[in-house]
């Protein structure tokens, strides 16, 4: 398989699975049922998450000679 294709399946297959985890972490966050403990433990994973995203989609759209962060 062509390499831009295994790059491209890669970077889809993340973008689904941050966005899953980003979704349920926003209904977390505004569930009237869940706690204030609950509520501010979603809010720093999704800061991490939406900053893991950010990293992952530079690495993955850099070149072969590699990535400086």
């Amino acid at each position: 398989m062509n390499d831009y294709f295994k790059e491209e399946a890669a970077r889809l297959v993340m973008a689904k699975s941050n966005t899953n985890l980003i979704k349920a972490l926003q209904n977390t966050i505004n569930d009237p049922n869940a706690t204030q403990a609950e509520k501010r433990d979603a809010e720093l994973k999704l800061k991490d998450a939406n900053s893991q995203l950010g990293l992952a989609n530079n690495i993955l759209n850099s070149s072969d000679y590699g990535v400086m962060q």
